[in-house]
């Protein structure tokens, strides 16, 4: 019989449009996350914010988001509730040490994301996997989203829209990533 000694604090939220959504902080002490149990959230390394973020808990919409779409049928959802709110017949959002993840069940598909901070780099793995149940092929376009600020917090929200013109971002197809920088103003 094994013990465990280290006690597993998960909190498993099924209610996306509760009125205050929980939230969880991933670290490595470096780069944070903060992430809602509908899904919004935000990414910071040290000072700077990575992400775009205002605290809104009626609107909660604020993030790094991953859409999903059927070609064939035009259905269309995102990785959690937010930001599409489209209901899933099941919804969980689990929130533990180390980690957050969304499982939406719907009657052609299962959408099941993991959020984690790496330990030792300062990056942020969001793995999507999507488990067909319909019978039939199926072409899932994904897209991801986020509005990249790379500055202080205070200074986005102070001008967001002057802040925006300072990022650039470059296709980097050999790696098959893309690069954004922030030149200086």
């Amino acid at each position: 019989m094994t013990t465990n000694t280290r006690q597993d604090l998960r909190r498993i939220f099924d209610d996306p449009d509760c009125p205050i959504p929980a939230v969880q902080l991933l670290s490595n002490g470096r780069y944070h996350v903060m992430i809602t149990s509908a899904g919004g959230g935000y990414s910071r390394w040290n000072d700077l914010d990575v992400t775009r973020w205002r605290e809104d808990s009626i609107c909660d919409n604020w993030g790094s988001f991953c859409y999903l779409r059927d070609v064939a049928s035009g259905q269309s959802w995102s990785n959690a509730h937010q930001p599409t709110l489209e209901p899933a017949k099941i919804y969980k959002a689990i929130l533990s040490t180390g980690k957050a993840e969304f499982r939406l069940q719907d009657p052609d598909y299962d959408t099941h994301t993991t959020i984690v901070v790496s330990t030792r780099d300062d990056v942020e793995v969001r793995r999507v996997r999507i488990i067909n149940r319909c019978g039939e092929r199926r072409i899932i376009e994904v897209s991801s989203y986020a509005e990249i600020v790379l500055a202080p917090a205070a200074t986005d929200s102070a001008h967001p829209a002057f802040s925006k013109l300072f990022v650039e971002t470059e296709i980097l197809r050999e790696r098959r990533a893309i690069l954004s920088t922030r030149s200086k103003y």
